[in-house]
């Protein structure tokens, strides 16, 4: 699936937290300069002083006074060692990524569909945030439940990067379709249904940080975006199980190119990419060619599959495989005349599975939507894409 990243504004609700921010790295520069202060004084004085009475003591034959300077020389040497410890051991970077949890939207529910929420993070700190892993719980209650919400651990969405400054979401989805009961008692207060989890994250020198718990619940009058949950509902801190960042495949769509010619199929030639960490294997991609009144269509797509299924056996890790997916009736002049006009929408919508070697299954999908005149195909607007159902 081709993940876009999105840049946002910022939040001045927030301006605490990163007022915060900045003097705790303020605080971390002065601790740096006092250090290596500390480093070149004891190096180039308290080094250089104790040599010399060494050498002048050492030439007078004064051995009480060799002695006292080779101590100091000993002392000086290490002090100058815990400077350095401190400095490559215990000291925070100045520069570091700093993942925050911006808001959780609810796609619409719909009876016999998952309910799925994406939550959103934005990287408010100086560097990349690198591996970023979140485990997602969901809990349907009673209007009477008081809390807390139970955390366990259950299989992660993971991101492989995000820049500073941007945003990402992952997406949290329930095990069993929602049922119509469901939905009404929700719509009508007498459900609550919350959508909770914690995280973690690493940066380029493979140093982890925590993502901190969040919890959000249903509000019926947002319109799917939801609100953030009373503290008394949130999971106890101490009754979780910590988090590590587990290293997974990660299929991203790069580009894809379609082919319009009287007289041949559809014709789609795809760019898939492993951004992930490990090698992805047994990769199954089916699609669908959709063809549309530019009028009258507002989505979303019907996924029946009319292309045999791409196999691909395994990708490593940061590598590239090309293929195409070509099936569907001929294009005919008319077709193509109304295509290149605008009048026919000519959408692709792919989605697969692949696995890890541990047998571990993942997902994804994409939906392209052909433009005359552009090298690459568009990604389709997202009233285009299906919902979001299992691999067939």
């Amino acid at each position: 699936m081709m993940f876009k990243k999105k840049q946002s504004g910022d939040n001045p609700g927030n301006s605490k937290p990163v007022k915060k921010g900045k003097n705790k790295i303020l605080r971390v520069k002065i601790s740096d300069f006092v250090a290596v202060s500390i480093y070149d004084l004891v190096t180039w004085v308290g080094i250089g002083l104790s040599v010399g009475l060494v050498l002048i003591y050492g030439f007078q034959g004064n051995q009480r006074g060799v002695r006292w300077s080779v101590a100091m020389l000993l002392l000086f040497v290490l002090i100058m060692l815990a400077v350095r410890v401190k400095q490559h051991f215990y000291s925070e970077p100045t520069e570091r990524p700093r993942m925050v949890v911006e808001r959780a939207i609810a796609r619409p529910l719909v009876a016999g569909h998952q309910k799925a929420v994406s939550v959103w993070l934005k990287n408010r700190g100086t560097a990349t945030a690198l591996n970023i892993t979140v485990s997602i719980n969901q809990a349907f209650t009673p209007p009477d439940f008081l809390g807390p919400l139970k955390f366990t651990f259950i299989d992660p969405d993971s991101r492989p990067d995000c820049e500073p400054s941007e945003t990402v979401s992952l997406m949290g989805k329930s095990k069993e379709p929602v049922e119509q009961w469901e939905i009404d008692a929700l719509n009508n207060r007498k459900a609550l249904w919350f959508h909770f989890g914690k995280g973690v994250y690493e940066d380029q020198q493979s140093r982890s940080y925590p993502l901190d718990f969040f919890a959000f619940m249903y509000e019926p009058s947002l319109e799917g975006l939801m609100r953030i949950a009373p503290d008394r509902y949130w999971p106890d801190k101490a009754d979780s199980p910590l988090l590590s960042v587990q290293p997974r495949p990660e299929l991203t769509l790069e580009d894809a190119r379609g082919r319009c010619e009287v007289g041949k199929p559809p014709h789609v030639t795809i760019r898939i990419k492993n951004r992930g960490q490990i090698t992805a294997h047994r990769i199954e991609l089916e699609t669908t060619h959709y063809f549309a009144h530019a009028r009258t269509f507002k989505g979303p797509v019907e996924h029946v599959p009319n292309v045999p299924p791409y196999l691909y056996p395994s990708l490593p890790f940061n590598e590239e495989v090309e293929g195409h997916t070509e099936g569907g009736d001929p294009f005919t002049s008319q077709d193509k005349a109304d295509i290149e006009d605008g009048k026919l929408l000519w959408v692709n919508y792919s989605k697969g599975k692949y696995e890890d070697e541990a047998g571990n299954e993942y997902t994804f999908d994409f939906c392209v939507l052909y433009v005359p005149g552009k090298p690459f195909m568009d990604i389709a607007p997202r009233a285009y894409w299906p919902p979001k159902k299992g691999y067939h």
